[in-house]
């Protein structure tokens, strides 16, 4: 699906995870082989990915279905906006809304047909709807099963969600059971896609269902980890208890103010589950233009970052780039100096 792309970029481990400011998604987690069906085409010469079984004709074309965006290998998706879908293969909710503090839904892909449904069962996708565009929450990893739904078997996911405040822990995906801190009131959508036995992963079909969180908005606020943040004019300067081993090197992660209105819109909920952004862009304050995050780090480029990055976020425009830092230069000097919190 189109989320799958997001995050290829990123460097793992202890590098951060600084998001592209996208809507699509992930990488894989782990190093499982690709599952048959899935992979890239082998193809003989005048060998087609057309099969001869008659499968389900599942919702709609993917160019004129509702919720959130899928990538070409989607064919049709089958979507509950409004009315509940009566395919033989969809994807339920139960309930399709809640409140803060606490809520909790039940997704089920249901298999009512007569045949073998693939997917995988951590390939999930959670979606917010913000003035009028989907903007992609979670999971930001994914390992890559393959399962199979079997006819009349249903596969059921939990979602749980709480108000509490950002954690190191940005979403645990790796069961039935979803739990999440971070999502203020909106409009969410939850989906999943797969394909027929047989049939080509270029002809799959995606499933999704909205559902309403009302409650308060979910605010950014400076991580746990930062110990420093020192102001110097319009700098401010971050450190953490991010300890140095023998596999990092002192680096420096620079966000600032710019003009750019084409960048890239993020919202509350991407910027709280990025644990670079989570350090950096709270520290913005009347007359503050520029955050600088010095920190140990072991990925090349430093924190994964090889190329500027803009992005917009609240209103305003922001770029991102990182370096490794200059020995016996990136001392502070401030003028201001704070403790984190204080």
């Amino acid at each position: 699906m189109f989320r799958r792309a997001l995050l290829a970029s990123i460097a793992a481990g202890t590098t951060g995870c600084l998001a592209p400011a996208s809507d699509d998604r992930r990488t894989t987690a782990g190093g499982t082989e690709d599952p048959a069906g899935t992979g890239t085409s082998s193809l003989a010469p005048g060998e087609t990915t057309e099969r001869p079984t008659d499968y389900p004709e599942l919702g709609a074309p993917a160019a004129d279905a509702g919720g959130p965006p899928f990538d070409d290998t989607v064919a049709r998706v089958v979507w509950w906006g409004e009315a509940e879908p009566t395919d033989p293969v969809r994807l339920v909710a139960d309930p399709r809304s809640g409140s803060l503090p606490a809520a909790k839904f039940r997704f089920s892909l249901v298999n009512d047909s007569d045949r073998r449904f693939g997917y995988n069962p951590y390939d999930w996708g959670l979606w917010k709807r913000v003035d009028g565009s989907w903007f992609y929450v979670a999971p930001r990893i994914v390992p890559q099963p393959l399962s199979y739904l079997a006819p009349g078997e249903t596969k059921t996911w939990t979602l749980a969600v709480g108000d509490g405040e950002a954690s190191s822990t940005d979403i645990d995906t790796l069961g039935d059971a979803i739990t999440t801190d971070r999502l203020g009131g909106g409009t969410y959508a939850f989906e999943t896609d797969g394909w027929f036995e047989d049939q080509h992963y270029t002809e799959s079909t995606a499933l999704a269902v909205r559902f309403a969180l009302s409650g308060d908005a979910v605010t950014p606020t400076l991580d746990d980890s930062v110990t420093e943040r020192t102001r110097n004019g319009s700098t401010v300067t971050i450190r953490t208890d991010v300890s140095s081993t023998e596999r990092t090197r002192p680096c420096v992660l620079v966000v600032e103010r710019v003009d750019g209105p084409t960048a890239e819109r993020r919202i509350a909920e991407q910027v709280v589950r990025d644990p670079l952004l989570r350090k950096t862009l709270p520290a913005f304050e009347t007359g503050v233009d520029r955050v600088r995050l010095v920190e140990p780090n072991g990925a090349v480029p430093p924190f994964g970052v090889s190329d500027p990055r803009t992005f917009r976020y609240a209103g305003e425009s922001y770029r991102v780039t990182a370096r490794e830092a200059e020995q016996g230069t990136e001392t502070a000097t401030a003028t201001e100096s704070e403790t984190a919190g204080g």
